[in-house]
């Protein structure tokens, strides 16, 4: 059976008003009481980079046929020349009609 104690799960969003994408971040547990946990819940950060391990997971949220996330085959952050990312491809096309 797989370790999934490791698995993370990043959630970003797309700010209608402005288009940019936001995620948002908190403290881990051992560092954060109630308050600061909050504040961290509620300040996204404006376009971010987010980096994954093997069995992490990235929720994109706020999809529409304007809104989509679109992967940067060519960009110097996307290292791993193998990645499957026909899914991007395939849902680009299902919101086009």
């Amino acid at each position: 059976m797989a370790d999934t104690s490791k698995c993370t799960l990043n959630s970003v969003g797309k700010d209608p008003a402005t288009g940019d994408f936001l995620g948002s971040y908190g403290l881990p547990a051992v560092l954060s009481n109630g308050t600061r946990r909050m504040l961290a819940a509620i300040t996204p950060i404006t376009n971010p980079v987010i980096c994954l391990s093997a069995g992490g997971a990235l929720l994109f949220e706020n999809i529409s046929p304007k809104n989509y996330p679109v992967y940067q085959k060519d960009s110097l952050l996307n290292t791993n020349s193998n990645f499957d990312f026909s899914q991007f491809l395939l849902l680009q096309m299902a919101l086009a009609g």
